[in-house]
């Protein structure tokens, strides 16, 4: 949900032909590559701390549970939040359609989205997180419909993905649809998705790959 690749943009322009209609997360095709996001520096991409997310998340440590941490990784349970609540408590203040400006009040730089309502916001402080990422629609792509936890590429291993997998299992439940190897799909009943995948971002030499967490809200 930064400049992205073409299938992220591709799936922006096509879900505002119906407005009334609330998108359905993209599906990927099998194969590790699945969909291209810039580097911290591209186009898109505003930098900035994420403010309220920093104290949602709070410091990695070694103590998380089944989802411990070691040094330089996430706590996924403190950036995920508990099983119950659909919206990942990191992204707890953002709701359904809301404009850019307020999302940019809890995630300095998130208003500034490209022509496609993409925006990514770079992320400090954060152990094993990379960026932000929003998808804005609408005409003026003005509602913000999802939001994505994006990971670094230096965790990009079967061993973290195990983790995620865990993680994600122990918040959205055992009921899942594998859209692929690495694309994973969980649906509520308001048939809202939470999805985790890997990505290739190609707009960096050499292109690198990475996890990501994708709600829409």
């Amino acid at each position: 949900m930064v400049a992205c690749g073409d299938k992220k943009k591709d799936k922006a322009s096509k879900e505002d032909d119906d407005e009334d209609d609330r998108p359905k997360k993209k599906k990927k095709k099998d194969g590790d590559a699945k969909s291209s996001a810039d580097k911290p520096a591209a186009t898109a991409s505003a930098t900035g701390d994420a403010t309220g997310a920093t104290s949602a998340t709070g410091d990695a440590t070694s103590t998380g549970g089944t989802t411990a941490v070691a040094a330089g990784k996430p706590d996924l349970d403190k950036l995920l939040g508990p099983k119950g609540e659909w919206t990942p408590v990191v992204f707890s203040k953002l709701k359904e359609d809301m404009p850019p400006a307020d999302v940019a009040k809890v995630f300095p730089g998130a208003d500034k989205s490209d022509t496609f309502g993409i925006v990514g916001v770079d992320v400090k402080d954060q152990p094993g997180v990379w960026r932000w990422q929003f998808l804005y629609l609408g005409e003026t792509k003005n509602k913000l419909a999802f939001a994505e936890i994006q990971f670094d590429p230096k965790l990009t291993t079967d061993d973290f993905w195990n983790s995620l997998m865990t993680a994600m299992k122990k918040k959205y439940g055992d009921k899942f649809q594998q859209v692929s190897t690495r694309s994973i799909t969980w649906t509520n009943d308001d048939f809202k998705t939470a999805e985790l995948t890997e990505e290739t971002s190609y707009e960096i030499d050499p292109p690198k790959s990475f996890f990501s967490i994708s709600v829409m809200l």
